[in-house]
């Protein structure tokens, strides 16, 4: 049995940024639909509310499952093996984080090697992260890298100052 618990105060989606960036998620998810994707749930509009939404199958490069949405909704494909599954992840121009789960190492272990994101956390979600560790993704996503040490160094002013040595007066 798979299930979502979510609690009564947060229960329904909040409102997306602005009615636009609503219609343009709305349109998004249309366009998919239309280009093969099964629509799971959701997909409605009103006003600045876009009710969650799954996609099942939609194509790989397709902008609902390649670009970030900033919008309730998740794209679900299948793969048939590890090879395909690496594939799939790397069909996109963005490689932030990833979150892979399995109860197999090796196949862990195939993952991590093969997708092309700048943090892999297995048996957990794609958005984990130990703060004292370096943070930053690769592709598209990002610039340089972040962490209390890329942090220290950013914020600090380095200064050379050179003397010239004179005798004593």
């Amino acid at each position: 049995m798979q299930r979502v618990l979510v609690h009564e105060d947060v229960h329904d989606v909040g409102p997306m940024i602005s009615e636009a960036a609503a219609e343009r998620a709305e349109a998004t998810v249309r366009r998919a639909v239309q280009a093969g994707a099964r629509l799971g749930c959701g997909g409605r509009r009103t006003g600045t509310l876009l009710q969650s939404t799954v996609l099942v199958d939609p194509a790989p490069t397709d902008p609902a499952v390649c670009e970030e949405m900033f919008a309730p909704v998740v794209s679900v494909l299948a793969y048939r093996d590890v090879a395909d599954g690496i594939r799939l992840a790397n069909a996109t121009p963005y490689g932030l984080s990833a979150g892979v789960f399995t109860t197999s190492a090796d196949a862990a272990f195939a993952f991590a090697r093969g997708i092309e994101v700048g943090t892999v956390n297995v048996n957990d979600v794609s958005t984990s992260r130990v703060d004292l560790a370096p943070f930053a993704g690769i592709k598209d996503s990002g610039a340089g890298r972040e962490g209390i040490r890329y942090a220290v160094r950013a914020f600090t002013h380095e200064r050379l100052v050179a003397f010239a040595l004179r005798p004593p007066v």
